[in-house]
């Protein structure tokens, strides 16, 4: 079994540690995504075919680097920085993790926009369009606009980490929900076209919940986390992985 020290918010912790660390709102239902991943995180790593280096630091909740924007009145400021679920940095890789299990769908970038698109989102859909360029081929922003926005954000802070090869992985508990996620990922590979030195990738976890899990109840953080350090909350199967070749 292999035993991890994990980064959050600049501290390396234990498993203990970070269950403790992370706020309330994380623990506040038993079905938020948060509890299958942190658990899969707990004593297991990415498959090779994904990111073949096993030698690598787990950072949860990563905040990647604020945009920096211009309003209607020529006034600069920065946004809230974005969290990543799951980053990974090893060696000359990274891999940003997003954790999904009962989330409902997210829009796509035209919907996110709005009919009349603010500055502030037309700088920050930029930004992104950046972060990644140096990774694919030339950015239709247009075509952009049918692709799944919180996808393209992710991509965006997997390649912001600079490094010569970065992943971009879904993590998905809910198998029934497996094709919506490969659309969704078709898309935004059909627009961004991306070279060998970035991977768009769909990892289904098959799980089940234990009797443990279903005693939890909305509300309760706190024995939220004691069942997390004490007993098994799920039931994982092998997973299946849908890559971008």
């Amino acid at each position: 079994m292999t035993t991890w020290t994990y980064l959050y918010d600049g501290d390396q912790l234990t498993f203990s540690e970070l269950i403790r660390a992370l706020p309330d709102k994380e623990f506040a239902s038993p079905s938020r995504s948060t509890l299958p991943l942190l658990a899969w995180w707990r004593n297991r790593s990415l498959p090779a075919e994904i990111y073949g280096d096993d030698n690598y630091t787990i950072e949860v909740e990563a905040q990647v680097a604020s945009t920096t924007t211009t309003n209607a009145s020529g006034k600069r400021h920065k946004n809230r920085p974005s969290c990543t679920d799951i980053m990974i940095r090893g060696g000359s890789a990274a891999a940003a993790v997003e954790g999904k299990w009962t989330e409902p769908a997210y829009d796509t970038v035209a919907r996110w926009l709005g009919p009349k698109p603010t500055n502030n989102k037309l700088a920050v859909l930029d930004h992104w369009a950046e972060l990644v360029q140096p990774y694919c081929g030339t950015i239709d922003r247009d075509l952009l606009a049918g692709c799944t926005y919180q996808m393209l954000h992710r991509t965006a802070s997997a390649c912001a980490q600079g490094r010569d090869e970065v992943v971009m992985v879904y993590q998905l508990f809910a198998v029934e929900h497996r094709r919506r996620y490969i659309e969704e990922l078709r898309c935004l590979r059909a627009v961004l076209q991306p070279r060998s030195r970035l991977r768009l990738v769909l990892m289904v976890v098959p799980l089940k919940t234990t009797p443990a899990w279903a005693m939890l109840g909305r509300g309760e953080p706190e024995r939220v986390r004691a069942s997390m350090l004490a007993e098994e909350l799920f039931e994982f199967g092998a997973p299946e992985v849908h890559c971008d070749q």
